[in-house]
């Protein structure tokens, strides 16, 4: 998935279900993109099946067609798969490149405890 279409998801996750506008102006301040372009990001989301749309009296209302945890924990399975070979890699990356400090070691090593028996 592209920056853009997460900043999108991002809206609809947010909102529940968002109009070309609502889009337009959340993404104003970031993206500063017209509501012609709103529009065709909105249109190949949803042809892409991210986003499902429906047709309303005042126009198109989109709303995300994927949970935001599910989107999640496919994009860091494939990016962990992709770049450090597993999530094993990309933990031990973490635990000894990272550069973490001693805080957050300790809280990954706690969380890791913690749900270690799942």
């Amino acid at each position: 998935m592209q920056d853009t279409e997460w900043e999108i998801l991002g809206v609809l996750w947010d909102r529940e279900e968002a109009t070309a506008r609502d889009v337009t102006d959340a993404l104003a301040s970031t993206r500063g993109w017209a509501m012609s372009t709103v529009r065709t990001m909105l249109d190949r989301m949803r042809q892409k099946g991210l986003i499902e749309g429906r047709r309303e009296a005042g126009g198109w209302v989109y709303t995300a067609a994927v949970p935001q945890v599910d989107a999640q924990r496919s994009a860091w399975k494939r990016f962990a798969d992709t770049v450090f070979d597993g999530t094993a890699g990309a933990l031990r990356f973490l635990a000894t490149d990272a550069k973490l400090t001693k805080r957050q070691r300790a809280s990954l090593k706690a969380l890791l405890e913690e749900t270690g028996d799942e």
